[in-house]
């Protein structure tokens, strides 16, 4: 609030303020008395999916009482429904309709992203209806919860939220890992009195896991390349060096995904897109495919190739992380040799007069054709 109506003298004659929160559809109530100085107060205990009138009077030094209550200002405070868009290894993109009305009422989005230790709050302006988390950890479960804050001049009935909406390929329908009883130490703007509500009430989703690419079969001027992600040991990795010597392996909650729904999530599909990454020395060349696997062609004899696939984000402008590199070394030519194969041949001499003899020595490792 600011000045008093009239002159900019009428407010130096402020005594005291007092300011009274009332819920409209709900049991809340609370007036506090605040100095002359005071110019805002933070509402605590507020719930979510409610509307709050606010009002404000004076205490004149010059007045014996306090005066009249001002015309309610009301808060309203929704939670929105979040739908992610696309998850990859390192980001997740997410979208939703906050409902705002095209008007100059003050109000404000704020979009949490809870993990099983940390949070991280993020205000935004009205208008945005989508967001990217990024840096985020590969095969990590995650929360996203959106709260809007707007302000009108009248009491608004809120209904409850509705449910998000249906998730992208690797979202789980489960709550976040970690034991809702004891949360993080953290804080975030607006919260309900249950914290633990407040954490199963975000929409949960995970991250892809991080690629593994290996050479199925090598030849002397092609690699048939195959990836998935069904290899759970590299996040393992990254877990344990996260937590550090002796620390404590991080908490799984009862209703954590099973083994199956895990290798569902992060299945593969045969539409899903790649990008396959070839060096050979400056040479530097970028395949794509689809599904699980790429035969790439017209590679030097003898050369050896790091080879490095990624997925194509199909509704997100993000770059994907690229899988660790591997190393194939392609076959030499073959080279033959006019005459016998061996001593234990007898002697027989590589030209007849209607036949030729020719050996060879070559490796034919990896090669299945």
């Amino acid at each position: 609030w600011g000045k008093l109506e009239g002159s900019d003298e009428a407010n130096s004659n402020v005594w005291r303020y007092q300011l009274r929160v009332d819920g409209v559809d709900e049991d809340y109530h609370t007036q506090v008395e605040l100095e002359k100085d005071a110019r805002e107060y933070v509402l605590k205990g507020l719930s979510l999916d409610a509307c709050y009138g606010v009002s404000i009077r004076t205490h004149l030094d010059t007045e014996h009482d306090w005066g009249q209550w001002c015309k309610p200002m009301y808060v309203v405070v929704r939670r929105i429904p979040v739908d992610v868009v696309e998850s990859a290894q390192n980001w997740t993109h997410v979208e939703w309709k906050s409902g705002f009305k095209l008007d100059a009422a003050p109000k404000a989005q704020f979009l949490s992203l809870l993990s099983s230790s940390s949070a991280a709050v993020t205000c935004l302006e009205p208008q945005i209806d989508r967001y990217i988390f990024r840096n985020l950890d590969p095969s990590t479960m995650y929360a996203a919860h959106l709260i809007t804050v707007e302000q009108s001049s009248y009491p608004v009935k809120v209904l409850p939220s509705a449910p998000p909406l249906a998730g992208a390929r690797g979202v789980q329908a489960k709550k976040i890992i970690g034991d809702s009883k004891h949360p993080p130490s953290f804080s975030i703007p607006i919260v309900a009195a249950d914290f633990s509500q407040f954490l199963e009430e975000g929409f949960a989703f995970r991250t892809q896991r991080v690629l593994q690419l290996r050479a199925e079969s090598i030849g002397q001027n092609h690699v048939l390349l195959h990836w998935d992600s069904k290899d759970p040991s590299a996040f393992l990795t990254i877990a344990n060096n996260k937590a550090g010597d002796g620390a404590a392996a991080p908490a799984v909650a009862s209703n954590a995904p099973t083994q199956e729904e895990e290798e569902a999530a992060h299945m593969i599909s045969a539409d899903d897109t790649f990008e396959i990454e070839t060096v050979d020395g400056d040479s530097r060349r970028i395949t794509k495919a689809r599904g699980m696997y790429a035969l790439i062609r017209s590679l030097k004899p003898s050369a050896s190739i790091r080879c490095s696939v990624r997925w194509i984000a199909a509704k997100s402008e993000m770059p994907c992380e690229w899988s660790k590199p591997i190393v194939a070394t392609m076959l030499p030519v073959i080279e033959p040799t006019l005459g016998p194969a061996s001593p234990e041949s007898g002697g027989v001499a590589g030209i007849g007069e209607d036949y030729l003899i020719f050996h060879w020595k070559c490796s034919l490792r990896n090669s299945n054709f």
